[in-house]
C-alpha cells in the first residue's frame, strides 16, 4: 500500500493544515505544498517570495489563508526552507507564481539591496508575459509622477515608484502607490531608471515593450517590443533601442527612430538643441529629447507644453487627443505604458560568471547582440583565469592548417568553438562595452599574454585607437594593440594575416594567418627572436564593468576610458552634492590629452550678454556656439593650480600655462608658462576684467587692453571678431572663435 511518507514527514505537511478550511491545495485560499528539493514562487498578502525546500526528504505546508498564518510561517520557518524576494514579474511567472494573471504584484528588483519591495503592475500574457511596468501616462490628469523630477530622482534617486491618479489627482506626486490596482488605467506610474537595470538583471540587454491605446477602455492599438541596452550613468542614461518587433499594429514608435541614441534630459539637465529647451517646454518632464520629440510618453505634459496634449504619443506630435481613427497611426495623445523584462540569454561569458554564477571553463550559450538579433549560440568561456568571464572569439591551431583567405578568418566554424580553425571575429562589435573592448591574446604553451583596452575595432580600423595597457607580457616588435592587417600597411602584410599587432609592414601577433611563418604563427620576437612562432593563438574579449562618473576629462583619460575626442559625461563637483553629471567636450589626443573644454565662443552665435552668461551658458550643450562652464572652474583645480590652454580654431598658435588665481573673479597670479605661442599685448595668463562692455576675462595682464578675451560681450577689430594676439592674427584683426581648456 502506498503511503504519503514517514510520520514525521506527514506531520510536517499536515500539522498546519488541520485547522484550516478545506479549499483547493496550492492556492492562496488554502496554502501551498512545498515539495523537498523544489522552489516555489508565492505572491500573497502584498508580498512575493520564492521559497526553496532544501530538505532531502521532508515536504512542508505553507499557510496563506490569512496574513497571520503567512507571517508566522516566515518568522518560524524550518531551517531547510530558504526564502528570497521575487525580483521581477518574469521571475514570478517563471516560478509559477502568476496565478492571478496580469495585475498587481510586489517585487524587489535589487534583492538584498537597500530598496524595499514595492507594488507594480505585471503583464503576464503579452508575448509570453513577465513584463514589469516601469512608466505609464494616461491622457488628462494632474500631478504626474514625472513632473519636476531632477536628473538624480529620474535615475537613482527615485528607486521606489511614484504614482498619481489618472484623472485629476488628490494624491501628491511621489505617493506610496497605494493607488495601484489591477486596473492599469486608474493611475500613472514611474520608477527610476536604475530600477529598470535591476529588473533586467543588469544584463547587457533587456526586453522593452511600449503599449499604446487611443483612450480609456479601448483595445491596444499599437504594441511593439524592442531590445533595450542597459542604462549607463557614464553616458547620461542614453537610450539605446534595437530590433523592433511590432506585436500589434504596424507603425514603428518614434522612440526607435527619433530618441534612440539620445541622453536623458531632466528639469535640471535641460539640453537646449535647435533653440528648444525641451524638458522645460513640456511640463518639466524627463525624456530622451531631441529638438524635441516624436512620440513622447508624456506629450506636452500636464500643463500642455508647446500646445501639445497631455497624454502618451506613439509617434509624431499631432496636437489632439486620440480617437478611434488614430489607432492605425498613433499620431495623437492617448494612454501609454512602458514595460521591461529580463532577457532569457546572457550576452557573453562575463554575464554568465557575474550574474549566473558560472565557475567552470567550457561551452555556454550567449547572445551578444541581444533579443531579436542573431540567434543565440555556443561559445567557449574561460571562467577561471584573469578574473574569468572571457569569451573566446578566435582560435587557430596549425593542426587544422591555415585560413584559406582573410574572409575565412573573419568567420570560421562558428558552431564549433573548439575547432582548430575557429573565428567569430565578425561579431566583435557586439562585444563592445562602454565605448571600447577589453582584449586578451594568448599563445597556449607560453606564459606571456597581453591584456589591454582599445576603442578601435581591428576588423575595420587600420590604425589602433584608444589603446590602454592592462598587463602586457609581449612587447616586441612595436606592440600597440590589434589592427586590420592589410590596411594602411599595404603589401607589407601581403595578405598573410587578417589582423596583426605590428605597427608597421609586418605581421607579428597574427590573428587569422593565411600562411605559415617558420612553420607556425608569428607571435612576438620577444619570445624567441626574429623567427619566433607558435602553434596556437587565442583571442578573447570580456565585458567591462561600468566606469564611475569621473570629475574631468583628465580623470577619464588617466583611468583609461578615453576613446578619442568627443562628448563625455563628468561630475566636476563630485557625486555627493546631488548636482547631475554634465556633458563636456574632451580633447583626448593633443598636448598629452585629458583636456576639458570649459568655454567655446563662435561669434556666429552672437556674444555673451553679461558676466553671468559668460560664467554659465548652455551647460548641457557643449557644442553650442556660445558655451561656458567657467562657474565650475574651481572644481578643476589640482595641487592649488589651474592648468589651462587657450586656442583659436583655424589658427596654429596656442598658449598652455598654469596659474593659481581664478580669473573669473581675480587678477592674474602664480603664472607659469608651459608652451606659449602668443606673447604680445601684455600676455601673462588670464585675469578678471571688471569692464561690463568688453569681456569677463582677458590675458592683457595689468593693462587696460582686453586681448585674449574670454567671455566677450562685444566685437572688436577689422574684421569684427574677438581680440586674440598680434603675434597670431595681426594688429587689430578680430578672430571668429576661441576655446579655453583645463585639465
Amino acid at each position: 500500500m502506498k503511503t504519503l511518507g514517514t510520520p514525521a514527514r506527514l506531520f510536517a505537511f499536515l500539522s498546519l493544515l488541520v485547522f484550516q478550511k478545506s479549499f483547493a491545495i496550492n492556492t492562496a485560499s488554502e496554502g501551498f505544498h512545498l515539495t523537498h528539493g523544489t522552489s516555489m514562487s508565492i505572491p500573497v498578502h502584498n508580498q512575493c517570495k520564492i521559497l526553496t525546500n532544501t530538505h532531502a526528504t521532508k515536504d512542508y505546508f505553507v499557510p496563506t489563508l490569512n496574513l497571520t498564518g503567512w507571517t508566522t510561517f516566515l518568522s518560524n520557518k524550518p531551517a531547510a526552507v530558504l526564502t528570497k524576494d521575487c525580483r521581477s514579474c518574469k521571475e514570478i511567472k517563471d516560478n509559477g507564481g502568476a496565478w492571478i494573471g496580469s495585475g498587481m504584484y510586489y517585487i524587489d528588483p535589487d534583492g538584498a539591496g537597500a530598496n524595499a519591495s514595492y507594488v507594480t503592475y505585471c503583464d503576464m500574457t503579452t508575448d509570453g508575459g513577465g513584463w514589469t511596468l516601469v512608466w505609464s501616462n494616461l491622457r488628462g490628469g494632474t500631478n504626474k509622477p514625472t513632473t519636476n523630477l531632477s536628473f538624480y530622482n529620474t535615475t537613482s534617486g527615485s528607486n521606489t515608484p511614484r504614482c498619481s491618479l489618472a484623472n485629476g489627482s488628490t494624491s501628491a506626486t511621489g505617493a506610496n502607490c497605494s493607488l495601484v490596482t489591477g486596473n492599469k488605467e486608474q493611475y500613472n506610474y514611474f520608477v527610476g531608471l536604475d530600477q529598470w537595470n535591476e529588473i533586467g538583471k543588469k544584463q547587457k540587454y533587456m526586453d522593452f515593450m511600449y503599449e499604446w491605446r487611443t483612450d480609456y477602455g479601448k483595445a491596444a492599438a499599437q504594441v511593439a517590443k524592442m531590445a533595450l541596452e542597459k542604462f549607463d550613468p557614464f553616458r547620461q542614461y542614453t537610450l539605446n533601442l534595437l530590433n523592433l518587433t511590432n506585436l500589434t499594429g504596424s507603425v514603428a514608435p518614434g522612440l526607435t527612430a527619433y530618441h534612440t541614441g539620445k541622453a536623458l534630459t531632466a528639469v535640471d539637465t535641460d539640453v537646449t538643441l535647435g533653440g528648444s529647451s525641451c524638458s522645460a517646454g513640456y511640463s518639466n518632464t524627463p525624456f530622451w529629447y531631441y529638438t524635441c520629440w516624436s512620440g513622447s510618453m508624456t506629450g506636452g505634459g500636464e500643463t500642455m507644453g508647446g500646445g501639445y496634449y497631455n497624454g502618451a504619443y506613439w509617434v509624431n506630435s499631432v496636437k489632439a487627443y486620440a480617437t478611434d481613427a488614430d489607432a492605425a497611426t498613433g499620431q495623437a495623445a492617448g494612454n501609454g505604458w512602458y514595460y521591461v523584462r529580463e532577457y532569457s540569454t546572457y550576452a557573453n561569458c562575463y554575464e554568465h560568471k557575474k550574474l549566473g554564477g558560472a565557475t567552470t571553463d567550457g561551452l555556454y550559450t550567449i547572445d551578444p547582440d541581444g533579443p531579436g538579433g542573431n540567434a543565440p549560440f555556443q561559445a567557449y568561456c574561460d571562467m577561471t583565469t584573469d578574473g574569468g568571464g572571457w569569451t573566446r572569439i578566435f582560435r587557430h591551431n596549425i593542426a587544422g592548417g591555415y585560413f584559406a583567405s582573410l574572409g575565412a578568418a573573419a568567420s570560421a566554424n562558428p558552431a564549433d568553438p573548439t575547432n582548430n580553425l575557429y573565428s567569430i571575429i565578425n561579431k566583435l562589435e557586439s562585444f563592445r562595452s562602454h565605448g571600447r573592448f577589453l582584449f586578451r591574446i594568448s599563445w597556449p604553451g607560453r606564459a606571456a599574454k597581453n591584456i589591454w583596452y582599445q576603442t578601435s575595432n581591428p576588423t575595420t580600423d587600420v590604425n589602433v585607437a584608444g589603446y590602454y595597457p592592462v598587463s602586457i607580457g609581449a612587447t616586441m616588435p612595436e606592440w600597440i594593440g590589434l589592427e586590420l592587417g592589410n590596411g594602411t600597411h599595404g603589401a607589407g602584410n601581403s595578405n598573410n594575416s587578417y589582423i596583426d599587432g605590428c605597427n608597421g609592414s609586418c605581421w607579428w601577433y597574427s590573428i587569422g594567418a593565411t600562411a605559415a611563418y617558420n612553420g607556425g604563427i608569428p607571435d612576438a620576437s620577444s619570445f624567441d627572436g626574429s623567427t619566433s612562432h607558435s602553434s596556437e593563438v587565442n583571442l578573447w574579449v570580456k565585458e567591462i564593468d561600468p566606469p564611475q562618473i569621473y570629475s574631468s576629462c583628465k580623470a577619464i583619460y588617466d583611468a583609461g576610458y578615453a576613446y578619442g575626442n568627443g562628448i563625455y559625461y563628468i561630475d566636476p563637483d563630485g557625486a555627493g552634492n546631488n548636482n547631475p553629471p554634465i556633458p563636456v567636450y574632451c580633447d583626448m589626443t593633443s598636448d598629452g590629452g585629458g583636456w576639458t573644454r570649459v568655454l567655446y565662443h563662435d561669434i556666429a552665435g552672437g556674444y555673451f550678454a553679461n558676466g553671468a552668461e559668460a560664467n554659465s551658458y548652455n551647460v548641457y550643450n557643449p557644442t553650442a556656439t556660445r558655451y561656458s562652464i567657467l562657474g565650475k572652474l574651481e572644481s578643476f583645480r589640482r595641487s592649488g593650480k589651474l592648468e589651462l590652454k587657450i586656442d583659436w580654431p583655424g589658427y596654429a598658435p596656442r598658449n598652455w600655462w598654469t596659474q593659481t588665481s581664478n580669473f573669473t573673479s581675480q587678477a592674474a597670479a602664480g603664472y607659469t608658462a608651459v608652451s606659449i605661442g602668443c606673447s604680445s599685448n601684455f600676455w601673462g595668463g588670464l585675469e578678471f576684467n571688471s569692464s561690463t562692455t568688453s569681456s569677463l576675462a582677458d590675458g592683457s595682464v595689468g593693462s587696460g587692453n582686453w586681448f585674449y578675451a574670454i567671455g566677450a560681450y562685444a566685437g572688436w577689430g577689422t574684421p569684427v571678431g574677438l581680440p586674440s594676439c598680434d603675434d597670431m592674427a595681426g594688429s587689430n584683426v578680430g578672430v571668429p572663435k576661441v576655446e579655453l581648456w583645463i585639465k
